[in-house]
């Protein structure tokens, strides 16, 4: 085998072991996101009252045990923000974030368990004595879910993320593939991406190691 050639297979290794390495060593606390920029205010919240986005579609293994959003308290601290996650008309996890909160911030708001249910409704209240504001975006960035403040319909939706435990990066990419595949032709398993991912790659290094010893010849 030629030398130019033993070089690139020598370097695609290394990135290989470098990639390996970077996936599993790397974690992350993400779940999934609610695909709504924090582009504005969404929403204001005078003192008791109490905004609720749903329904929300947890992805398969997008379970959650921390949610965040940015939070608007414009020249003071924020108040005491309450948290519970809905399945229907039951509430399955409670959480909240003490005062104090800096404007702009997104504290977590640790639940008390993990939510896995496939849809839910995230309700935030403000249980402090002075309004405060939840950032989001204006119009339906999420088409089938709406927010709900005192029985009335908002057209906006809030700029929520949900975590979970740190994982690996590696863990998670079973979870990617099978994010991909919502997308993916009728008839198409999700396996399909990650196999054409592989064939893609080993393809470019043959054709570029073929490339290399025609030069050389």
């Amino acid at each position: 085998m030629r030398s130019p050639v033993r070089w690139l297979l020598a370097v695609v290794a290394v990135g290989v072991v470098a990639a390996v390495l970077a996936l599993t060593l790397r974690t992350t606390p993400d779940a999934f996101s609610f695909n709504a920029p924090p582009s504005a205010v969404a929403v204001e919240l005078a003192p008791g009252e109490e905004a609720c986005q749903g329904p929300i579609r947890v992805p398969r293994g997008g379970a959650f045990s921390t949610v965040r959003v940015p939070l608007s308290t414009p020249g003071r601290p924020g108040p005491r923000l309450d948290a519970t996650v809905r399945v229907g008309d039951r509430v399955v996890a409670r959480g909240g974030v003490d005062a104090g909160y800096l404007d702009g911030g997104d504290p977590p708001i640790t639940l008390d368990r993990t939510v896995s249910a496939a849809r839910v409704t995230l309700c935030l209240r403000n249980a402090g004595d002075v309004g405060m504001g939840i950032y989001g975006t204006a119009g339906a960035a999420v088409q089938y879910s709406r927010v709900h403040v005192g029985g009335q319909e908002h057209e906006v939706d809030l700029a929520l993320r949900f975590e979970r435990s740190e994982r690996s990066l590696a863990s998670a990419v079973p979870d990617v593939v099978r994010r991909m595949a919502l997308f993916r032709a009728v008839r198409v398993p999700g396996g399909a991406y990650a196999i054409g991912i592989v064939l893609l790659v080993v393809a470019g290094v043959g054709a570029l190691a073929v490339a290399l010893r025609r030069l050389e010849d």
